[in-house]
């Protein structure tokens, strides 16, 4: 199990990282604070690192700090130090950097989103800015909501096909979560949340909708757009689409909105962002001259400095293990338009990506994804431009005992940048005729 797992008296973590070459657990009693309480080496154990702490456990704030080669542990290093600095990115593409705390990619809470007045996530330049403090701190929360009795009867229904759930019997309502019921002519009383949404429910209903899909619901950076198509974290609702706070209450209430609408006869489906991450791309330098953007020099004004680039979370772990990267190393492969392309063929994403799925399914009750730029999803790390859906996680995901027993709705956006996959998404393994639907709209 990657993430915080609570075990006995304390909670064991866990996290992956092929190149790095040491990694400390900081715990926090103020989130808010540069200082933790303490800072814990990890023990690594083939690409895991790990170490359990007694006396610790709900609620408990955490993050991580890594070195590797392009940023080597030097024992003299403090924290805003230049000790053990070479370089921001190096020939294989790490970008360590131990002054930027890095959020756990299996965190289940964060308490915030990342506060740029108290320290810059960039590297480059800002290589010494810390962000012990400005991080967005992982949490370790445990969910107290009790589904309703009507819950039970509800996956009872959707594991088994004869009970009206095929392909054809959806009538599904694409929605942005917030935008929804933001205005006040939407008469929720919790405008723009996971909660307003629940409170529509009757009205869906009413209008013969059986199936909302919320446009991509996971939490986002503060720059991650209104339409949320830029994911931080794959396992935490979005804070800012709560109405209540508490870390643990984000994930209550996302799963109240859930109860809500599978007792109007409404399936949930979610929007998922596989393809690429929420860290950005890089800082890109721009010229002007008497307030004038100078058109006229193209080379210049589409230089982007490798150097700088933001380092929240899986950039930091190991870029090169969760990212696809171009030849030089120094730069994203990119089918996304976007840049900072997942590297999907490789273990730790896709063992992210199936974890992710399982717990939007297990914990929160979602009935079915939508996969944004679903055919980046189908890269090979052999060769970026080769597209093979059935030796991809596109197979692993049709092929996952869990979604399978679940009956779980898999539809892709069947195209990415500059590629056109309709029809070339892989049936079930098991012969089943179960497979992958396309979003056509």
């Amino acid at each position: 199990h990657l993430g915080p797992v609570l075990v006995d008296r304390g909670a064991n973590f866990s996290v992956y990282s092929e190149n790095a070459t040491r990694l400390e657990l900081l715990l926090f009693d103020d989130p808010e604070s540069d200082r933790p309480v303490r800072r814990i080496p990890m023990t690594r154990i083939g690409d895991v690192w790990n170490v359990y702490v007694e006396g610790i456990g709900l609620g408990q704030h955490y993050g991580y700090v890594a070195w590797g080669p392009n940023w080597v542990y030097d024992p003299e290093w403090y924290p805003g130090s230049i000790k053990g600095f070479l370089r921001d990115v190096d020939e294989f593409g790490n970008r360590f950097n131990p002054n930027k705390l890095l959020i756990d990619p299996y965190a289940t809470a964060l308490h915030r989103d990342h506060d740029w007045s108290k320290g810059s996530a960039a590297s480059g330049p800002g290589r010494t800015s810390l962000t012990w403090g400005a991080s967005a701190k992982s949490t370790i929360v445990q969910s107290r909501y009790e589904w309703s009795e009507n819950e039970a009867e509800w996956l009872a229904r959707r594991r088994d096909p004869a009970q009206g759930y095929g392909p054809n019997d959806a009538i599904i309502y694409e929605v942005h979560l917030k935008g929804f019921t933001m205005n006040s002519a939407s008469g929720v009383d919790h405008p723009g949340t996971f909660r307003g949404m629940g409170e529509k429910a009757a009205y869906l209903a009413d209008l013969g909708i059986t199936a909302v899909e919320l446009l991509p619901v996971a939490e986002k950076p503060l720059d991650g757009t209104y339409w949320g198509y830029n994911p931080l974290n794959y396992f935490t609702p979005e804070g800012s689409y709560s109405s209540l706070r508490e870390n643990h209450e984000v994930i209550d209430e996302f799963k109240w909105m859930v109860d809500q609408l599978h007792q109007h006869g409404i399936e949930v489906l979610v929007d998922v962002v596989y393809n690429h991450t929420g860290e950005g791309g890089f800082w890109r330098s721009k010229i002007a001259q008497d307030d004038v953007l100078l058109d006229n020099n193209t080379e210049l004004l589409n230089h982007d400095e490798k150097e700088v680039a933001s380092v929240y979370s899986f950039r930091g772990l190991d870029n090169q293990a969760y990212y696809l990267l171009s030849d030089d190393r120094a730069y994203y492969f990119d089918q996304t338009g976007v840049g900072n392309q997942c590297r999907t063929d490789h273990l730790p994403m896709k063992k992210l990506i199936i974890d992710s799925l399982r717990y939007w399914v297990e914990e929160l009750h979602v009935d079915g994804f939508r996969f944004d730029l679903a055919p980046a999803l189908g890269t090979q790390d052999a060769d970026p431009t080769d597209f093979d859906a059935k030796n991809s996680v596109l197979q692993d995901i049709v092929d996952d005992p869990v979604l399978t027993a679940e009956n779980i709705r898999l539809i892709a956006e069947p195209w990415s940048l500059g590629h056109f996959k309709l029809g070339a998404f892989p049936a079930a393994s098991d012969g089943s005729g179960r497979g992958w639907g396309e979003w056509n709209a």
